[in-house]
């Protein structure tokens, strides 16, 4: 049998060295890294007030454009609805402003704002899922407009379409 030449003392100091090394090297590295993380912390610190103010501001900005205006809403909901109806499939016929709400708002007004509705009348028959298009587009939008009203009817000779009578929606503007 040969010898390999390397004792177990000497093999003994080796471990222990290797030991304090890498205590040593994890103590280094927790220091540094502490520190990076400290330097991060401050310039996140730093920075935040800013990203608040513009997270702010993006908020405030989109709450302005939930409300319409009541000089102009008469002009922008046809507008909107217009928009809606074409990407949807869907012809409007009338929009009518002279129509009051089906009993009160469903939600509590906000001071400072009123509820108006419209009445829109669309060429019938409509594709059932032109008009899921057409209604999940009103929902969706900006300014805020919601169907309180909507009635439809089965067209017994067409699977696919349905008779739409007048359907109300209302807005609130300020």
């Amino acid at each position: 049998m040969k010898n390999s030449g390397i004792k177990a003392t000497s093999l003994r100091a080796i471990m222990f060295v290797a030991v304090f090394l890498l205590i040593g090297i994890s103590a280094a590295v927790l220091y540094y890294g502490q520190d990076f993380i400290n330097k991060l912390a401050t310039e996140v610190h730093n920075i935040s007030p800013a990203s608040e103010t513009n997270s702010n501001s993006a908020a405030i900005n989109k709450a302005n454009y939930a409300v319409a205006l009541n000089q102009t809403y008469q002009s922008q909901i046809p507008k909107d609805l217009s928009k809606y109806a074409a990407s949807a499939g869907v012809t409007i016929e009338n929009i009518d402003f002279a129509v009051s709400g089906t009993g009160s708002a469903t939600v509590v007004p906000i001071e400072g704002l009123t509820v108006k509705y419209a009445k829109i009348t669309l060429a019938n028959p409509v594709k059932f899922t032109n008009l899921i298009k057409f209604v999940k587009a009103i929902e969706n939008n900006l300014p805020v407009m919601k169907l309180t009203k909507l009635n439809i009817s089965r067209i017994q000779t067409s699977k696919d379409s349905v008779t739409v009578e007048p359907l109300t929606i209302e807005e609130y503007v300020r």
